[in-house]
């Protein structure tokens, strides 16, 4: 991601949601006192104990079985969600009698018949969905966010244009979280459903949901706010395009082929796709691309997980159709609900209008814009552009890609400092191109003629105020160097690099999962990061960021602070 790029978010909607085993409730009658679970320690007159006996009057859960317990705080499963659901809807039979999920197999059918049967309705009536590999995934955790997602469409997605556009009351919600999950939230909020997190700002989408959670979002939902929980949910209106690149009637978007040969060009008419074993392409119209441009990407992304050690499509990561792109798109969606797997989405734009639009990425895939890859009838209708042609450079930046591509390979295996997503990316889009450049004759070409340089920094790096900057994350720094982070964190990794050789990131990754650290990029949380700061500490020593500052002043890196300062090849 470059200067003023905003990411796009995390994104996704996901197949989760709570619940539990169903056995024979005992019906609270009126003025009776409720079963007691020996482990719900709540004053009798907060939500959460007023919302789990109510589950049990309700049917929704009885406890755990043969126990004594709720598990208040135990974390929600997929399969026991959408039984929850289920039991809640009045226990409707599904319309299949069999599951097309590989996990949710004849001995499931026989051992957990309710959740076999809560798993097939809340299936077809698209409240949750498998996986690409075929799977249901039943003791997969739920979030928060998932849990009020299925929820919303359980109601059937009520007012989603309002909510969709509604402005977020939680500082860590915004709208590229996805394109139910962010009205969900919304809705949510606004019916009480939730109220986020007690004396913060915070609905913590990504926290694992516990099942008195789950009760109590339920209970404010159909008992607390006398609401019907009857509203059989009905897919969203189809939108164009209907089609999915996956084998089905795809007209009028057209899937093409490239020839593999450098000189020739292809120039996209209208909507189109490239599909390739790891990646789809998403063309816009008058986007133009060079006859190897998809050979080139699939040699980068394989590139990236040889030198990261791991992989572009992890199994922990939760996969959904391509994301609402529209805001590109002036208010048009062409790819919406598109199913390509666990395939990258790369969106190839256009800046008809002089937006001066800049490369960027998540997780949910990338997206590229660059006056190379412009048909000359497009770059022609920009007055700024053409009256400028120096602004093209008549070959295609390759790095770019292997940057972007970065972000959303780590992204999807976890989640770093900004220092440490952007500086990675940073580090790759040079170390793969020198990797690939004697392979590849447009790869050979980018780096053969690119101009290197690291952006400015507020302070000299040191061993006595590295970890400090670290930590800071050039969370405020000054304007004219407010890209600080990708100098900083290029040179760290190529530290880490030569220092522990190339299982470098692996060991990171490794530890940053086992340690269940999380940051969102936007709320500056010192604490959070110099939790980071300990993983590399704990890997390559103490002395870590010491010896780093010593490095930078030895190979005069991260020693200029005034404008963009040149570099050699390192």
């Amino acid at each position: 991601m470059r200067n003023h790029i905003k990411v796009l978010a995390v994104i996704l909607i996901m197949t989760l949601f709570a619940g539990i085993m169903y056995y024979p409730s005992a019906k609270v009658e009126a003025g009776s006192a409720p079963k007691e679970f020996s482990d719900v320690k709540l004053a009798p007159s907060s939500d959460g104990y007023k919302a789990i006996y109510w589950a049990v009057d309700k049917g929704v859960t009885t406890g755990i079985k043969n126990t004594d317990k709720f598990g208040p705080e135990d974390a929600c499963t997929r399969s026991q969600a959408v039984t929850f659901i289920w039991r809640l809807a009045g226990k409707p039979n599904p319309e299949s009698k069999e599951s097309k999920f590989s996990d949710i197999d004849a001995k499931f059918k026989k051992e957990r018949s309710d959740m076999y049967k809560a798993v097939l309705w809340a299936t077809e009536k698209k409240i949750v969905a498998g996986y690409s590999d075929g799977t249901f995934r039943p003791n997969t955790k739920c979030t928060r966010a998932h849990i009020v997602t299925f929820l919303y469409r359980f109601a059937g997605k009520p007012d989603q244009k309002k909510y969709s556009s509604a402005k977020s009351p939680f500082t860590d919600v915004k709208t590229s979280i996805g394109k139910d999950m962010y009205p969900a939230i919304m809705w949510a909020k606004d019916k009480g459903v939730t109220t986020g997190i007690s004396g913060t700002k915070k609905f913590d989408p990504k926290g694992t949901c516990t099942r008195k959670q789950i009760v109590t979002f339920l209970w404010r939902y159909d008992g607390k706010n006398g609401a019907a929980p009857t509203a059989i949910p009905t897919a969203e209106p189809t939108a164009t395009p209907t089609a999915k690149p996956n084998g089905k009637d795809t007209t009028p978007y057209k899937k093409i082929t490239l020839d593999g040969v450098k000189d020739h060009r292809f120039t996209a008419t209208d909507y189109c796709y490239i599909e390739s074993d790891k990646f789809v392409l998403f063309m816009e119209k008058d986007a133009e691309v060079p006859g190897d441009f998809c050979v080139n990407i699939e040699a980068i992304i394989s590139e990236i997980e040889s030198q990261l050690g791991v992989r572009y499509d992890p199994d922990e990561y939760e996969y959904s159709g391509v994301i609402d792109m529209h805001i590109f798109y002036g208010g048009f969606n062409p790819w919406k609900d598109w199913d390509i797997g666990r395939k990258i989405p790369i969106f190839l734009f256009v800046d008809y209008n002089d937006e001066g639009m800049n490369p960027n990425a998540s997780d949910s895939g990338a997206s590229i814009m660059s006056y190379d890859l412009m048909s000359d009838k497009a770059y022609n209708a920009v007055p700024r552009y053409r009256d400028n042609p120096g602004m093209r450079l008549g070959w295609y930046d390759y790095s770019e890609v292997a940057h972007e591509l970065t972000h959303v390979i780590t992204m999807r295996n976890c989640k770093m400092t900004s220092i440490m997503t952007e500086g990675i990316a940073e580090y790759m889009g040079r170390s793969v191109i020198k990797a690939l450049a004697g392979k590849y004759p447009s790869i050979g070409e980018v780096y053969e003629k690119r101009y290197l340089f690291d952006y400015p920094i507020t302070e000299p790096v040191n061993a006595q105020n590295a970890e400090r900057l670290f930590i800071d994350d050039y969370h405020i720094v000054d304007p004219q160097a407010d890209n600080a982070h990708y100098a900083y964190g290029r040179y760290l990794f190529q530290f880490l690099n030569e220092m522990s050789g190339k299982d470098y990131f692996r060991k990171i990754y490794d530890k940053i999962i086992e340690k269940d650290l999380y940051y969102n990029g936007i709320d500056y949380d010192e604490k959070l990061i110099a939790r980071y700061a300990g993983v590399l500490k704990d890997l390559f020593g103490n002395d870590i960021f010491t010896k780093f500052g010593d490095w930078c002043v030895a190979n005069d890196a991260l020693q200029h602070t005034g404008g963009v300062f040149p570099v050699n090849e390192g």
